[in-house]
C-alpha cells in the first residue's frame, strides 16, 4: 500500500518499464506481441486506435462511453486478449468460462471493463434474476442496469496542496497521472509503445501493484486511488511525506481530506479476482481504527478521472498532521 497520491502536483521519476508487471509474460516490448513491421504503428493498435479518436472528440475521461465503444468495435479475439492480460492468464480463463457458461458467449465483452471484471460473480446473479424476471438484457444494457444497482460510495482522497492548487482540484478535479503529465498532443503524436495508452491500459493486476508499491513508479497510472476509511487515506499519504513535512509546509503546502461521491461500479476493488500482491491475514491497527487487512475499501481505484461533480466540497478539510493515526500491521493470531 504504497499510493494515495500523496500530491496531485509531484513530480514522478522515470518508470522502469522492465519491472513494471509482476509476471514476465506479462513484461513483453509492445512490437513483440502486435502484428507485423509494417501494420505495427502504434497509433493502429485496435484499443490506441479507438482511445486516440475518442481523445479528439473529448470523450477520453468518460468511463460509460470508453467501455461501450471498446466492447462494441474490439474484434472478439482482441477482446479476450485484454482479459487475459488483464487477469494473468488462468483467473483470465475463468472468468471468461463463467460468462460464457452462465450468459452466453456475446456476455464475455463486459469483462474488458475492470469494473465489471472483478465483479463477476455478482454480475452474473444480478443477470440471472434479470432474466428470471423477463428477457436477459442485452450486454450493453445489462451493464448499465449492473452499474446502477450499485448505487452511489463516498470515498476519501489525501492530497498536499497549496491554496491554489486546492481550488484547481475544486475546479477540475482529479486526472489519472498518465492524463496530468502529457498534453493530447504528445499522446496522439506518440510512436513508443510503452507510453501509449493501449500499453498503459493493459495489465490490471500490473498496473494495481504499481500503486501498491516496488514495482515502478505511478507516473504513466491510469488509476486514481482512493479508500473507503479517511484515517488510512491519511496515514498512507503521510507517511510518504512525514519526512520532509516541515520543508514541505514552508512552500505553503497543506494536508486535505478530500471526500467524493461516485458510482459504487467506479470503484476497482482488491477481492477474489484482483488480488493483493502480497497475501497476508491480519489486522491493520492504530489508536483511532482496526481495520481487517483485506478488507477491499482499504484502497480503491478509479479510472481516467474523478469530475469535480463528484467532489464534495463543503467537506473537505485541512488536516492536523499531529492527529493521523499510526497503523501497523497485526498478524493473525497475534
Amino acid at each position: 500500500m504504497k499510493d494515495f497520491e500523496a500530491s496531485q502536483h509531484r513530480e514522478n521519476p522515470p518508470r522502469k518499464v522492465e519491472n513494471i508487471f509482476v509476471e514476465s509474460d506479462a513484461q513483453r516490448k509492445p512490437a513483440e506481441n502486435k502484428k507485423s513491421e509494417n501494420e505495427n504503428a502504434i497509433a493502429n493498435w485496435p484499443i490506441e486506435k479507438i482511445m486516440r479518436r475518442l481523445l479528439r472528440e473529448d470523450k477520453h475521461f468518460n468511463q460509460d462511453i470508453v467501455y461501450e465503444t471498446l466492447m462494441k468495435e474490439l474484434p472478439a479475439e482482441e477482446i479476450e486478449t485484454k482479459i487475459m492480460e488483464d487477469y494473468m492468464g488462468c483467473t483470465g480463463e475463468s472468468i471468461i468460462d463463467k460468462v460464457r457458461q452462465a450468459l452466453g458467449d456475446d456476455y464475455v465483452r463486459l469483462l474488458i471493463e475492470p469494473s465489471i471484471g472483478t465483479r463477476v460473480d455478482e454480475l452474473i446473479v444480478f443477470a440471472q434474476i434479470e432474466a428470471q424476471e423477463g428477457k436477459l438484457p442485452t450486454p450493453i444494457e445489462l451493464r448499465r442496469k449492473f452499474k446502477e444497482s450499485l448505487g452511489k460510495k463516498k470515498v476519501y482522497r489525501v492530497a498536499t496542496l497549496t491554496e491554489q492548487e486546492l481550488q484547481e482540484i475544486k475546479q477540475d478535479g482529479f486526472l489519472a497521472n498518465y492524463y496530468r503529465v502529457r498534453s493530447e498532443e504528445e499522446i496522439l503524436q506518440n510512436e513508443d509503445g510503452y507510453e501509449s495508452v493501449e500499453y498503459n491500459l493493459s495489465n490490471l493486476i500490473g498496473r494495481v501493484n504499481i500503486h501498491a508499491g516496488g514495482f515502478a513508479s505511478t507516473k504513466d497510472s491510469m488509476l486514481i486511488s482512493t479508500s473507503d476509511f479517511p484515517e488510512m487515506a491519511q496515514y498512507a499519504a503521510f507517511v510518504q511525506l512525514k519526512d520532509d513535512w516541515q520543508e514541505r509546509e514552508k512552500t505553503g503546502q497543506r494536508l486535505y481530506s478530500i471526500p467524493i461521491e461516485i458510482d459504487e461500479f467506479r470503484n476497482i476493488r482488491y477481492g477474489k479476482y484482483l488480488p493483493h500482491h502480497i497475501k497476508a491475514e491480519g489486522t491493520w491497527h492504530s489508536n483511532q481504527k482496526d481495520i481487517p487487512y483485506n478488507d477491499p475499501g482499504i484502497e480503491s481505484f478509479v479510472e481516467f478521472r474523478i469530475s469535480s461533480e463528484n467532489i464534495l466540497t463543503d467537506e473537505i478539510r485541512q488536516i492536523d498532521t499531529t492527529q493521523i493515526p499510526n497503523f501497523e500491521f497485526v498478524p493473525k493470531g497475534k
